[in-house]
């Protein structure tokens, strides 16, 4: 497990790739970043940082005292703007593609390549990079330190030793996230050492080694939690919002926990990381059968991972990243043991004649599938009508079958006829470009196309892009009503949407919400519990609900769409193919009404002295 590389690190071909590699991910997290309007768990975390830096009230604790830390001083050094506050987690989310660079010597470098790429176009990593979320922070810290540790117990300095625990406390400082990989790296060592990995690791001298220069290792560990969860001793609440989020962790486990459910795991895995999911299925049936502790490690890590998504009640999306990083350790792996061990130069026309054979059929199947899924899209009733789905409806989705039965039976009489190796490698190859196509099409429409869309299912309750509409609309308000874009009063008043809700719960729930973050800029905004007729402001934003909210003045409304949600559980059959071929469903919208006193709507005429 633990090996000095002595692997050249200058500018070779290999780390040409990886820095391409890099670049890839640094445009698919930051193309576009602040294009999709902060949700409110989102904006939540921005607001008390953006809060505290002006010395405002604090009002809520930042789920990560780490996110905390470097989005600070983020808004200290950029505009805090949406894309701002989801820069360190597309920082580190672009960083983490560069991990398995330093244990290429354990994975082997083919396959520490192949990882690296996986990681990049990875539709939930890329997700999580985009999101004001400390997960993609808590696997880079992760990581990082092991990295760290490896480097330290072959023999390394004491300074890898402190840079561990450096790592470690930044790790601990994101809060709730790194305790979930926290655990699931400590079972995963712990069944290791009692099983495979207990003859191939010292593990009492790996231990005693930590033993000598424990302190100094403690010491880099709590200092780095201090200063990162109090930014430098300057953000007393730090600690206890470390404190909380364990808590809140800890809370998940209940029964009654609020959270996804399981089956969102796998079936989000299933339309957005279909190539991490197929080829890492067929690496832990290949890591089954032979007795390699890299492979066995991330079965190990996997089968963990999922038994914890299972009985955690307060599972999110975001956990799926636990999932995607062993299994694509693992597609990596048999993509790379596959290729090595089937290629073969003599049969490379074999190779190339049945791969563009099977292109060709899967380019016949593609543009059925695809006319098909318009076809449904301006006719969504298709699969829907009382007699049912007759043969010329779904026409396209026969021609499509058909073609990836010829594939099947293609390429058995290939390896038949010819060469199953051959057979082997360019069905590998062809599927693996099939399966990557699908990948990027799902992680693009997630991240760039339908980013503020509740049917991509990353988030449950996705803030649209209304409220930006919103925004612009006050800002014309303002401008035409005091001269200034941000100067013009508002009172905001948004009634509980939950039953049993109070008021006063509202109330602090607004105050720290996607509709609080929109209006950010905006100096003389006042969130209020209730409205009366004492109110008088130039502008009131109230919920749709309110048809005739009670004001002092006289009003003119106009309706802006603040939440879009859906109910997957509720959709029928021909909405699911609808779903899984064009991302439409039905969705709930939920919206406010922009309310301007009439005698700044209209224009007035100006006075002559």
């Amino acid at each position: 497990m633990i090996a000095n590389s002595s692997t050249r690190t200058g500018l070779t071909v290999e780390n040409a790739l990886y820095l391409a590699i890099f670049a890839l991910a640094v445009f698919l997290r930051f193309n576009q970043l602040g294009a999709a309007p902060l949700t409110d768990d989102e904006a939540r975390n921005a607001l008390s940082v953006l809060n505290f830096l002006r010395g405002q009230p604090e009002l809520a604790l930042p789920a990560s005292p780490a996110y905390f830390f470097f989005t600070y001083f983020t808004f200290f050094i950029f505009q805090p703007a949406n894309a701002t506050a989801r820069l360190t987690a597309a920082l580190f989310g672009s960083l983490i593609v560069l991990l398995p660079w330093l244990f290429r010597d354990w994975l082997g470098r083919g396959a520490a390549l192949l990882t690296s790429a996986l990681f990049a176009i990875s539709s939930g990593m890329i997700a999580a990079s985009r999101t004001v979320d400390a997960t993609m922070l808590a696997l880079f810290a992760l990581g990082l330190s092991v990295a760290l540790w490896r480097r330290y117990a072959a023999g390394g300095s004491i300074a890898w030793l402190i840079g561990a625990g450096i790592s470690l406390g930044v790790g601990l400082a994101s809060g709730r996230p790194f305790f979930t990989g926290l655990l699931l790296t400590g079972l995963t060592l712990l069944i290791a050492s009692r099983t495979f990995l207990s003859d191939s690791f010292d593990w009492r001298a790996a231990w005693a080694t930590l033993a000598a220069e424990r302190w100094r290792f403690l010491t880099s560990l709590g200092l780095t939690v201090l200063i990162v969860s109090t930014v430098g001793l300057t953000y007393r609440s730090g600690l206890g919002a470390l404190a909380d989020s364990g808590l809140n962790w800890l809370t998940g486990f209940a029964l009654t926990a609020p959270g996804r459910s399981f089956l969102t795991l796998p079936v989000f895995l299933l339309a957005y990381d279909p190539l991490i999911l197929v080829f890492g299925l067929i690496g832990l049936g290949r890591a089954l059968r032979r007795p390699e502790p890299a492979g066995q490690l991330f079965v190990t890590f996997l089968l963990v991972a999922a038994l914890f998504s299972l009985f955690y009640s307060g599972r999110t999306l975001s956990d799926a990243v636990w999932l995607i990083v062993p299994l694509a350790a693992l597609a990596a792996k048999a993509l790379a043991e596959i290729v090595a061990a089937r290629w073969s130069p003599e049969e490379w026309p074999l190779v190339a004649g049945l791969s563009a054979v099977l292109l060709a059929l899967w380019g016949f199947a593609q543009i059925h599938l695809t006319r098909f899924a318009a076809q449904l899209r301006f006719n969504p009733a298709l699969l829907n009508a009382p007699e049912g789905a007759t043969l010329s409806s779904v026409i396209g989705l026969v021609f499509a079958l058909i073609a990836l039965v010829a594939a099947v039976l293609v390429t058995y009489l290939f390896a038949v006829g010819w060469s199953s190796r051959a057979a082997v490698l360019g069905a590998t190859l062809v599927g693996a470009f099939a399966l990557l196509a699908a990948t990027v099409n799902a992680g693009w429409g997630l991240a760039q196309v339908r980013a503020a869309e509740p049917v991509e299912v990353w988030q449950t309750r996705p803030t649209a892009l209304g409220v930006q509409r919103l925004v612009e609309s006050l800002k014309s308000t303002s401008n035409f009503a005091v001269g200034q874009e941000h100067e013009i009063e508002i009172v905001v008043h948004l009634p509980p949407d939950q039953p049993g809700e109070s008021a006063e719960a509202a109330l602090a729930e607004a105050q720290t919400g996607a509709l609080a973050w929109a209006l950010r800029d905006f100096v003389r905004v006042r969130f209020v519990a209730n409205l009366d007729a004492l109110v008088n402001a130039p502008v009131v934003i109230t919920s749709a609900d309110n048809q005739d909210p009670v004001l002092g003045s006289a009003y003119v409304g106009q309706a802006f769409t603040l939440y879009r949600t859906w109910r997957p559980d509720n959709l029928l059959e021909g909405e699911q193919v609808r779903w899984l071929l064009n991302r439409t469903a039905p969705t709930e919208s939920q919206r406010v009404v922009l309310w301007v006193r009439q005698d700044i709507q209209q224009p007035r005429t100006v006075q002559t002295p």
